[in-house]
């Protein structure tokens, strides 16, 4: 639902000269007075030549005070938005759309160039259309509100509303007869009282009587300020779906984009995260600009087609925005952990948990090898990463007194370590171990650099950790974030099996069928974690299947399969591996020597 790829902005407020990449939904969150709000205001200005609600555009107060300044060139507020054409129009692609205000308003508008003359683009553009809702939901901006629900109305709701509104006149023209022939006589004119012709004026005084388990019919003015606040993304979705039925048919539709400021004001912390996931579900009919302190909001940055913005203000006061930090590290950034005591404590007990299970795994390693000298352990990701390393030091003829040494973690129980392993060598470095315990990673996760000079991480107490090698060929980069799989060919990735293979990214088209169009992947081109050489095995969650005759494995059974048909396979990159271990292995030694 993608409208706009990609926004600019010179000189507005605390923005000097930004640009900002969107998704379907966006989420901007700082601290208070950061500039989270000036690129809503700066849509605003955009679309309805408002920046706050119900406040004209006033250059003085909007253009940055920290703008560079030049003497030959004209102060300027310059606004340009990358707007997606469908594929559907002759013009598709990307077209910016641009604005400029100077000091006596608008000053260039770059619209009429954009499209070829009679263009349905122009169209499409002209219905566009961009919703701010303030961070204070005050009456009048309600009263706004349902000013808009009337517009969005149908004529045949209209004409019904205007009957009615006309035998309410007639009503009150009875009622007020004596006030009437008063006036007649002294004025020798007729005047009756009335109804407002304009039911946009009616609408706007109009409210929503609620009722709950306890009371009934109570006016939503009363109520909280949170439960007001629910009632806005329900009004707005009502809006859009009352002005595209009201269109005629095969006309453009209209598009909207939706500048949310502070939806958690005045919402307990429990409805925030409802909230939170009722705009997240409306990404596909409008795109979402959202300003927000609450974890509820911008936790959804890990979600498929959400971006989170930090915003701050650099050492000379200008708005600067961020994506790459973490959900903890903006918590901690904006003071919100020392108000989640209640949240900590959950994550505690999930934490003493996670610790004992932890316990239980060094314990078992500990028993298994605690009178075993000049042994090697070896610890991964998951069992399947001790297969295919196991069966390729077999087949390469290795260093047969090291192989000997070597001893694989049993993963009897877990499936799958994943990110414990990275607590565990944690944990385990910081306990006696006589033996070298080495932690081999993928590159697709936990990537770690390694200490100068070496091609592996020490921790203490004969713990070591390292992430496979990357690889350099035709198929691989070294920046390629690869799991153990990637080190054998793209076709050897795929060997059919009896119970089918492995997939690629590259086996599936920009609409998610795959080349065999056995199956179909939910969200493929909006995946930004899937890659050409990304791996697809049946515990993926966004496949289906499209016939009887689709089949996929996983990635252990691949494994079973390369154990059992080690012939058919090339392990010469995994020898990359073997020489990561015989580094460590020859460091220990020279130590305990």
């Amino acid at each position: 639902m993608i409208i706009i790829k990609r926004i600019k902005i010179r000189n507005f407020r605390s923005i000097v000269d930004e640009t900002i990449d969107l998704s379907d939904f966006n989420c901007f969150v700082g601290k208070n007075d950061s500039g989270k709000s000036n690129v809503l205001k700066a849509l605003n200005l955009f679309f309805n030549g408002e920046t706050d609600h119900g406040t004209v555009f006033d250059f003085d107060s909007d253009y940055s005070m920290l703008a560079k300044k030049s003497a030959k060139h004209a102060k300027e507020i310059k606004i340009s938005i990358d707007i997606i054409i469908p594929d559907s129009y002759l013009e598709k692609g990307v077209k910016t759309w641009t604005k400029v205000w100077r000091r006596n308003g608008l000053h260039a508008n770059n619209f009429d160039s954009l499209f070829s003359p009679g263009s349905k683009g122009f169209t499409l553009l002209k219905r566009i259309t961009y919703l701010y809702i303030p961070a204070v939901k005050s009456r009048e901006y309600f009263k706004d509100l349902l000013s808009s629900v009337y517009a969005s109305m149908t004529k045949s709701a209209n004409s019904a509303l205007q009957e009615l509104n006309d035998k309410y006149s007639t009503q009150l023209q009875s009622l007020t007869k004596g006030l009437s022939d008063q006036l007649l006589s002294v004025l020798n004119m007729e005047s009756a009282i009335r109804m407002p012709p304009d039911l946009n004026t009616l609408f706007r005084d109009l409210s929503f009587s609620t009722s709950d388990k306890f009371v009934s019919g109570v006016d939503l003015n009363h109520r909280g300020d949170g439960i007001r606040a629910r009632h806005i993304p329900s009004i707005l979705r009502y809006m859009q779906k009352n002005t595209e039925e009201n269109r005629p048919k095969n006309s453009v539709n209209g598009t909207y984009i939706w500048g949310f400021e502070e939806p958690e004001n005045g919402v307990e912390y429990i409805s925030c995260f409802e909230m939170a996931d009722e705009l997240y579900s409306y990404r596909s009919d409008c795109q979402l600009l959202i300003t927000t302190h609450s974890p509820a909001f911008y936790a959804k940055r890990e979600s498929d087609d959400a971006t989170c913005y930090y915003v701050s203000k650099d050492d000379s006061g200008v708005s600067k925005y961020e994506t790459r930090l973490s959900q903890e590290s903006i918590s901690e950034r904006i003071g919100f952990l020392p108000l989640v005591a209640p949240y900590i404590q959950a994550e505690r007990e999930r934490y003493l948990l996670r610790q004992a299970k932890l316990k239980e795994q060094y314990d078992d390693i500990s028993q298994k090898y605690r009178e075993v000298t000049g042994k090697v352990i070896i610890i991964t990701e998951g069992k399947t990463d001790a297969k295919h390393i196991k069966i390729a030091f077999e087949q390469l003829g290795l260093d047969q007194p090291l192989l000997s040494r070597l001893e694989y973690y049993d993963f009897s129980h877990d499936a799958v370590l994943g990110e414990q392993l990275r607590d565990l060598l944690i944990k385990l470095s910081n306990l006696p171990n006589t033996n070298p315990i080495i932690g081999i990673f993928d590159r697709d996760k936990h990537l770690e650099i390694n200490q100068h000079g070496k091609n592996y991480k020490v921790l203490k107490n004969n713990v070591y950790r390292f992430n496979i090698p990357p690889l350099s060929n035709s198929e691989r980069k070294t920046d390629d974030r690869i799991c153990i799989e990637h080190y054998y060919s793209n076709s050897e990735i795929e060997t059919p099996t009896d119970f089918g293979h492995l997939y690629l990214g590259r086996d599936f088209n920009e609409y998610g069928k795959s080349s065999d169009e056995n199956w179909f992947f939910e969200g493929f081109s909006k995946n930004k974690a899937i890659t050409p050489i990304s791996i697809i095995d049946s515990s993926n969650k966004h496949i289906s299947a499209l016939n009887a005759e689709a089949k996929i494995i996983s990635k252990d059974d691949f494994a079973d399969y390369v154990v059992n048909h080690p012939e058919e396979f090339d392990f010469e990159n995994f020898r990359l591996i073997f020489e990561v271990i015989r580094d460590i292995v020859i460091e220990f030694d020279a130590k305990i020597e």
